[in-house]
């Protein structure tokens, strides 16, 4: 109530902001959206050209990443996602924004039908943990205080 008095709404489970200024760089984050892991221990997530996301980090230690870079080797692993941790991976960023998501954001980032997510989705709905509005999956306020219970549901 401090935050809301003082003009912050919360935008996502653990942030608020005012209006406009909400942080892009995590927003990015929950929306499924790729991103450059640059430098030692640096972690990215890539959309490649033929529709595979893969996960990448780079050496930690400083000394270790900057002699793997000079020849071209800086990441340490690489991951390929398959289609079950594409729609947990999605679900469980999207479902930390208080504007929830669409379905065409969900076919679009992971290129997967969203049929693959609807009963469960469906269910948790039925539950009173998220609701549709505009065309959008958004956690409700019960929802929002077992979000971690949404979450367990959708690894399945």
């Amino acid at each position: 109530s401090l935050l809301s008095k003082a003009g912050y709404e919360q935008y996502e489970v653990s942030a608020y902001a005012k209006q406009y200024r909400e942080c892009q760089h995590n927003l990015n984050y929950w929306q499924f959206g790729d991103y450059l892991g640059i430098g030692a221990g640096a972690h990215g997530k890539l959309t490649m050209p033929d529709g595979n996301i893969c996960r990448h980090s780079k050496y930690r230690h400083p000394e270790k990443y900057i002699e793997r870079a000079l020849i071209g080797k800086a990441r340490s692993t690489e991951i390929r996602l398959e289609d079950k941790d594409l729609c947990f991976e999605f679900l469980l960023n999207a479902i930390r924004l208080k504007k929830g998501f669409s379905r065409a954001l969900f076919e679009a980032r992971t290129l997967l039908p969203f049929t693959l997510i609807e009963k469960e989705l469906d269910a948790i709905t039925a539950d009173g943990l998220m609701k549709i509005k505009d065309n959008r999956y958004t956690t409700t306020s019960k929802g929002w205080l077992f979000i971690n219970d949404i979450v367990e549901r959708l690894l399945t």
